[in-house]
């Protein structure tokens, strides 16, 4: 090993048993520097102290345990803390430097709850493809804490990193006990596959195994917030039977559910509606009776929807409401779509003193004037509660691009 300072040196091993001996103190001298690390990671509430640990590991090469890759992945995340893509690579190599794996289901959660924070760059598509042979050792099954923990790869695209990743946990996904499959849980796990689309056949085959587990749970148990989470991933496989499976299936507990829609879950149901893949010029007329298909389900979807928030009252705050008009105008304007336009649009004047910026509101107004094809009356009432509201002033009305990428998702 090279430390700062002096030139790497080569070790003739004599004694098995005393370089063994060597290894395992070097390997809880570094599990030691993180548990401090992460004790002062926690009091200043900052990713810093990891980020600076793993930084002095990766210039000085030193060897970590798959352990430590783990706890390093997840203090990072649940601090927010993005790591480099050196850092990504050095953990890569410290997990390929080593032959053991995850045998314990917890590890394997501890993994991917917030692997969403490392983003998708090639240093992670190295790290995920290092992961997948360790993951695949994990010989317990998964409690419902770890099967919920799957939602962090929803930024991750179809890749063959990514497929791998999937292959790995799909025969834990799919021998599921009764007590791990509970409705939330099962839902922030197809939350997961969100990035990912059709084109992806271990992922279709991971969505599938799942909605077998959420069809047998009674439809009224799937909570509110469980339904967004899960009907935001419909929009990448809405061409496939399993993304008409999943449409049905959570239309069933919409309908059911006694809760009160909330305003993220509003808006989560609308961004899995919007912008449905368009049909290729070349399309066989199986493609064709799909997406037929999935914007029949999609409509239907609108309508219910449209009328749980007439029915329960449902509230938005400016947020929400921004990313529900922005879905707004990418869902096309079929009947159960036009259902949608007046109860939210008649939300717009009382989230304008809370906040709600300028351009949303204008952007909404210029597609209902513009880029609507069709006349109806919803559309003349949807202009007219537009256009008598005065934006608020004091609102931060400037756009950024972060608004730019919200309004235009």
């Amino acid at each position: 090993f090279r430390h700062r300072g002096h030139p790497l040196k080569t070790r003739t091993i004599t004694d098995d048993v005393a370089e063994r001996k060597r290894m395992q103190a070097h390997y809880y001298q570094n599990n030691q520097a993180l548990v401090k690390r992460l004790k002062i990671a926690k009091s200043e509430n900052s990713g810093e102290p990891i980020h600076r640990l793993v930084t002095k590991w990766a210039k000085t090469r030193r060897a970590i345990g798959v352990i430590d890759v783990a706890e390093v992945i997840h203090a990072a995340g649940a601090f927010h803390h993005r790591l480099s893509r050196d850092h990504h690579e050095f953990l890569s190599r410290s997990l390929d430097m080593k032959s053991s794996g995850y045998h314990k289901e917890h590890m394997v959660g501890k993994v991917l709850i917030y692997l969403n924070v490392q983003g998708y760059g090639s240093g992670v598509r190295k790290l995920i493809k290092s992961l997948a042979p360790k993951i695949a050792m994990c010989d317990e099954a998964f409690t419902e804490r770890t099967l919920a923990a799957v939602s962090g790869l929803r930024r991750l695209r179809t890749s063959t990193e990514t497929n791998a990743l999937l292959e790995a946990l799909r025969p834990c996904l799919s021998e599921l006990s009764q007590e791990a499959a509970t409705p939330r849980a099962l839902c922030n796990a197809i939350f997961g596959l969100k990035s990912m689309d059709h084109t992806s056949d271990v992922a279709l085959g991971v969505l599938e195994d799942l909605l077998k587990k959420l069809r047998e749970l009674p439809p009224e148990d799937v909570g509110e917030r469980a339904i967004g989470s899960a009907f935001s991933v419909f929009r990448q496989f809405s061409r496939t039977a399993q993304g008409i499976e999943l449409a049905n299936c959570l239309s069933v507990s919409l309908e059911k559910s006694q809760e009160t829609l909330s305003g993220k879950s509003v808006s989560a149901i609308l961004s899995g509606l919007e912008g449905l893949p368009p049909v290729p010029s070349d399309a066989d007329e199986e493609m064709k009776a799909q997406a037929v298909t999935a914007e029949t389900a999609s409509d239907a979807v609108a309508a219910l929807l449209a009328r749980k928030i007439e029915e329960q009252g449902v509230e938005l705050d400016a947020r929400c409401l921004e990313y529900a008009l922005g879905s707004l105008q990418r869902i096309g304007e079929g009947d159960g779509a036009r259902m949608l336009w007046v109860p939210l649009c008649s939300r717009v004047e009382a989230m304008q003193a809370k906040g709600l910026r300028k351009i949303a509101v204008t952007r909404t107004l210029n597609w209902a004037r513009e880029g609507l094809r069709t006349s109806s009356s919803e559309r003349e009432e949807m202009i007219e509660l537009l256009s008598t509201c005065v934006p608020n002033h004091g609102a931060n009305n400037a756009e950024s691009e972060s608004d730019k990428r919200i309004l235009d998702r």
